[in-house]
């Protein structure tokens, strides 16, 4: 196998070096949440694996942000960069399943970004900056 990924990013030639590359170990609370995400039924979120070197995986999630799931999505990975302690899986879904109607519609479509996630951040019960 190749040491190098070669992919289309935005229709950019995109290589990365196969030992570059972040582990996945480190990240497993925010990939416990796409799983729950994705078990649920909720849409927005993708996940592709490509084989690498070693037995290990190059996985690729692509999300879309109007789509309940890819918001909640871009804020627990934001929330996780940002060193914060995430949800229970079970928990975010139960959180997101108990929204309105009302409540999914402003989120996705009338909130500003900022709204979005201050939203989100109090639905998961985390605190955070304002720059979120």
């Amino acid at each position: 196998m190749s040491d190098s990924i070669i992919y289309f990013n935005n229709h950019e030639l995109q290589f990365i070096e196969s030992d570059q590359m972040l582990n996945l170990d480190d990240r497993s609370e925010v990939m416990d949440i796409v799983f729950a995400l994705k078990d649920a039924g909720y849409k927005g979120i993708e996940l592709d694996t490509t084989p690498i070197e070693g037995g290990r995986h190059f996985v690729s999630i692509s999300w879309n942000p109007e789509c309940i799931a890819g918001l909640v999505f871009e804020c627990i990975t934001y929330e996780f960069e940002s060193g914060r302690t995430l949800p229970q899986p079970a928990r975010l879904v139960e959180a997101i399943r108990s929204l309105s109607v009302e409540q999914h519609d402003y989120l996705l479509h009338v909130a500003t970004p900022y709204q979005q996630k201050s939203y989100l951040r109090k639905l998961m019960n985390t605190r955070g900056h304002d720059d979120l």
